[in-house]
């Protein structure tokens, strides 16, 4: 059998961060409960909408991501997973100005690829 990912959202309301984490648990847990004991479902972020999201918190959720995308193992989530790595690299700048890039290390992110494969935790 052939395997398939759906990416899927979920829009909710949550009084706090660690409430909107607790509902996308939830959410997670009725999923998996549809699908065969073999088979997962992930929540990859938790973010909220319609505020002016902290740049260095974003950045961070955009790393944790990175290390998801990259834990799948496919090709296409890892290229995917560097562009979201530059997203973050650019909101971790100091300058203000998102239209700013500032150098990028690909070395880098080649050290979290190698880190994550090597079952390490590289953080976000």
């Amino acid at each position: 059998m052939r395997n398939w990912v759906a990416v899927m959202k979920a829009y909710y309301e949550a009084e706090t961060y660690a409430n909107a984490l607790a509902v996308g648990e939830a959410v997670r847990q009725n999923a998996e409960r549809e699908l065969e004991d073999r088979d997962e479902v992930d929540v990859v972020m938790v973010l909220p909408l319609g505020t002016d999201e902290d740049r260095v918190e974003t950045a961070a959720l955009l790393r944790r991501a990175r290390n998801s995308l990259i834990r799948l193992g496919h090709q296409r989530a890892v290229d995917v997973a560097r562009e979201v790595d530059m997203i973050a690299h650019v909101l971790s700048s100091p300058s203000a100005d998102l239209d700013y890039h500032p150098p990028y290390d690909y070395g880098t992110f080649l050290e979290v690829v190698d880190a994550i494969t090597k079952g390490k935790d590289p953080g976000a």
